[in-house]
């Protein structure tokens, strides 16, 4: 699941979140109403924006066929980044030697505490920060990560600086994950992987 930026031809653009998709389609959740047969422009990881016809829609969710196909190393990426983000919600995290990345807690769980604080709601908080409720969810439960430039919506509505959302520099199993990330990247690169450099920005 990826959080990402869409636009319309109108030229207006939103925050869209893809649930799944492949090379001839995507599945994404959006705010704004799309009408059937409409187009949008959605960023995909290491690729131009793709431009998908919207073919049906349920709710918040619709579905979209590509004009044209998607690359592969575009897929790649985005799994590689669906991978690293199971790894983090799935598997048990590692008992850290001292404090925790963010005072013991995750991110979710102190998202979800701070929420519970403040008395709002899982749609409240959506509906102040302009997404849906399933996002929140998300956010809460490990499966998302909110993107920076929403760090600082979201702790002004939860009442925090925003530097009490953001982890310290030591954030235990980092280094495993970056390894196990650099092992995919070379796999489906066909390379060694001392030959993979991977930079993180924060």
């Amino acid at each position: 699941m990826l959080e990402t930026q869409g636009a319309l031809e109108s030229g207006a653009a939103t925050q869209v979140v893809l649930h799944n998709f492949s090379e001839t389609g995507v599945l994404l959740e959006s705010q704004v109403d799309l009408e059937i047969g409409e187009y949008i422009e959605i960023a995909l990881p290491e690729a131009p924006q793709a431009r998908a016809r919207v073919i049906w829609a349920s709710g918040r969710l619709y579905g979209c066929a590509f004009e044209t196909p998607i690359p592969a190393a575009t897929l790649s990426a985005a799994q590689l980044r669906s991978a690293v983000q199971s790894e983090m919600a799935l598997a048990p995290p590692p008992v850290p030697a001292g404090p925790g990345p963010i005072g013991g807690e995750s991110l979710g769980e102190r998202l979800h505490r701070l929420r519970k604080l403040r008395g709002l709601t899982q749609g409240e908080l959506a509906s102040r920060l302009g997404v849906s409720k399933p996002t929140v969810w998300a956010w809460e439960q490990g499966r998302a990560r909110p993107i920076e430039e929403r760090i600082e919506a979201i702790a002004e509505a939860l009442g925090v600086e925003s530097a009490d959302l953001r982890p310290s520099r030591n954030v235990p199993g980092l280094a495993d994950l970056i390894s196990r990330c650099r092992d995919q990247i070379a796999s489906a690169m066909e390379t060694a992987p001392e030959k993979v450099r991977i930079m993180i920005e924060l």
